[in-house]
């Protein structure tokens, strides 16, 4: 079941991340949240106020990665799963 859900997660994140690349981010006031299942308006996708020029999976113990993307691209966004039951007890090594 946890491979399952980790396959479920990321492919939801790929396809999140795909359209985001494809077609960047629209404001709210552009294209409102209604809380409800409908079809995509690709009219309201034509001003992006926020867009993606890359993205990608790290393997673990990326931090010097990351570090050379920060020098080389510019800022980045990170996002990372805490479903493993090893996270429950993260400390910072100090």
């Amino acid at each position: 079941m946890k491979c399952e859900l980790f396959i479920l997660i990321f492919l939801v994140e790929k396809t999140a991340l795909s359209f985001i690349h494809s077609n960047g981010l629209t404001s709210n006031d552009e294209y409102p949240y209604i809380g409800l299942q409908q079809i995509c308006q690709e009219n309201k996708l034509h001003n992006p106020i926020v867009t993606l020029d890359a993205y990608g999976v790290l393997p673990t113990d990326a931090e010097n990665f990351m570090a050379e993307a920060v020098e080389s691209v510019g800022p980045i966004a990170v996002g990372f799963s805490v479903t493993d039951p090893s996270f429950l007890y993260y400390k910072v090594k100090r």
